[in-house]
């Protein structure tokens, strides 16, 4: 594994949380030269275990990872029973089923809050989904879905873009994309998925390859800057999009 930061901590006999880091390797976290986490509060109730502590987003150590506003690479790991001694004992692993990775956005990006948007203006929004989609019993899955773009009486401008995903199904949507089409034609696959990248996927999808919007892991909502936008409502402005979704299925369920 590369290098990272580990914080460990249990609930026995009062709370206990330990700064350590791992190396190269797969081993026992050592704890870290200087202790930079601060224990706040912690409790062990009904068999759930609540652990709250905080450090410097920059600890100036060496053995410590910077916390920025960059997608951060999130292990974590709970063991079973509270350590045998006083300290983790290398016997103390937590096995390969209690532990897992996820891809997080710790902070946010100066001024990507609301205050991006430009002031003084009233908004509109609108929803582009892919209703009641069962994802097939494979590892991974491309789907895109047509859609329409609402019609506008004048000229509009996007200025901010944000990912809609169904709780409880964040693990299996790796990326989105947003596809501009450029031909006008009517299309008669409206909200119909197909499967991406296939030899018979209908022809109203062919000319639709030109990317508006990107979504990943860890990722939250888009501005644009407040001087721009993405305009809508034009003769020359996309009236349909490609949603293109990718869904992640390791335990390879159905539905």
């Amino acid at each position: 594994m590369a290098n990272a930061d580990i914080i460990v901590g249990w609930v026995k006999n009062g709370v206990t949380i330990t700064d350590r880091h791992g190396g190269q390797t797969n081993g026992y976290p050592s704890q870290d030269t200087v202790k930079n986490v601060e224990l706040l509060e912690g409790m062990e109730v009904d068999g759930y275990t609540l652990i709250k502590f905080r450090r410097l987003l920059v600890t100036c150590d060496s053995e410590d990872v910077d916390i920025t506003t960059d997608t951060i690479r999130m292990i974590y790991a709970w063991g079973v029973n509270d350590p045998t001694e006083d300290d983790l004992h290398f016997d103390d692993q937590h096995g390969a089923a209690n532990r897992g990775v996820k891809s997080m956005l710790l902070l946010n990006s100066p001024g990507s809050e609301e205050s991006m948007l430009p002031e003084e203006k009233n908004y509109l929004s609108f929803d582009l989904v892919t209703d009641n989609f069962h994802v097939p019993a494979v590892d991974t899955y491309y789907n895109c879905h047509l859609l329409k773009i609402p019609d506008m009486p004048q000229k509009h401008h996007l200025v901010k873009v944000e990912p809609i995903i169904q709780k409880g199904h964040e693990l299996n949507v790796h990326h989105m994309l947003v596809y501009h089409c450029t031909d006008d034609a009517n299309k008669t696959h409206v909200d119909e998925s197909v499967k991406c990248f296939t030899n018979n996927m209908p022809e109203d999808f062919h000319n639709c390859q030109t990317v508006i919007y990107a979504w990943a892991i860890g990722g939250g909502a888009f501005h644009f800057p407040k001087h721009a936008g993405y305009p809508l409502g034009t003769p020359d402005a996309p009236k349909y999009v490609v949603l293109e979704t990718h869904y992640d299925n390791p335990e390879f369920k159905p539905g």
